[in-house]
């Protein structure tokens, strides 16, 4: 896959994908009579998608709650988070069993490599989300020492 930036926003941004992931979630919520709503969204490892901010996230929450009559809360917990501090909030919170899980049952990978199981997950090695991951565990790594998965 031949990744380009077109006009400061990447080839591999899908428009509205996010935006559909919070539009659903409220929908559901609605339903069950939930008012939280939370999303993995970052924006301090942005690489170029919109939908990724955080004056995005604030703006759409404004939008669903007006035109659902409700009064619904986005929560990015992850939204100012580096992926370094993203792998050690997850160890703090489920140790290496959650790390592991982390590593093998989730993915980011612009090209989708699900074959080679990388010491930070699958992937390419080579788009940014596989760069990004990659440096955030190796940076996570060196902080916190052995920990062998």
């Amino acid at each position: 896959m031949n990744i380009s930036n077109k006009e400061g926003i990447p080839n591999t941004f899908v428009p509205g994908r996010n935006l559909f992931f919070y539009i659903f979630g409220a929908t559901y919520a609605y339903d069950k009579k939930i008012n939280h709503i939370v999303s993995g969204v970052c924006q301090t490892d942005y690489s170029g998608y919109p939908d990724c901010r955080n004056e995005t996230i604030k703006q759409l929450n404004k939008t669903v709650n007006l035109g659902m009559e409700k009064k619904f809360i986005f929560k990015t917990p992850l939204m100012k988070k580096t992926k370094s501090d993203t792998w050690k909030m997850a160890y703090n919170i489920g140790g290496k069993r959650l790390l592991k899980l982390i590593r093998e049952k989730t993915h980011t990978c612009y090209i989708g490599e699900k074959k080679k199981l990388n010491d930070w997950g699958y992937g390419c090695k080579k788009c940014p989300a596989c760069v990004i991951r990659s440096k955030g565990w190796k940076e996570f790594y060196k902080k916190e020492g052995n920990l062998s998965l």
